[in-house]
């Protein structure tokens, strides 16, 4: 549903076969001028290759959700990703992606996608062309975590 390829668009590289991610794989991504690095955990998406997500969870201070304007299955697999990673990571800040792919934003999926966000009204939600979005779109869901952060810190004075 586009968490690899995210990677891949934040380094600025493209790689178009699809390989899907056995496991996890870390990428730490910095942004020097806020002094915040996120090690990002691009964990796979397919039930067969996840059997260790939960163990990928602990101690999390944030979660991207992705899914895909393409696949109903994802779509409707949001609520698993989110009731999974919650039982894990308690106070955890989420954000939901969904990959639309160039695809018109319009149709059964899309109304899927829309009543996602009335389900979940606390969690900011992204629309994103994974492969063709600017880079500053790609990168928006890290500077809201990156606000986020902040407000925490000057909230108790760190």
């Amino acid at each position: 549903t586009g968490k690899t390829s995210y990677v891949h668009r934040l380094y600025e590289t493209i790689d178009h076969r699809y390989v899907p991610t056995l496991g996890v794989e870390v990428h730490p991504y910095r942004f020097p001028e806020e002094g915040v690095t996120f090690n990002i955990w691009d964990t796979a998406g397919q039930e067969r290759f996840g059997g260790l997500r939960d163990g990928y969870c602990i101690q999390g201070q944030c979660c991207m959700v992705f899914c895909s304007l393409a696949n109903t299955e994802s779509l409707y697999n949001v609520c698993d990703w989110l009731r999974g990673v919650s039982r894990v990571c308690e106070n955890i800040s989420y954000a939901l992606i969904l990959n639309t792919k160039g695809l018109a934003k319009s149709g059964i999926n899309y109304e899927i996608w829309q009543e996602l966000k009335k389900v979940y009204p606390n969690i900011r939600a992204y629309e994103i062309d994974i492969n063709n979005s600017p880079l500053e779109e790609i990168k928006a869901p890290l500077l809201h975590f990156i606000e986020q952060i902040h407000a925490i810190h000057a909230r108790f004075n760190w």
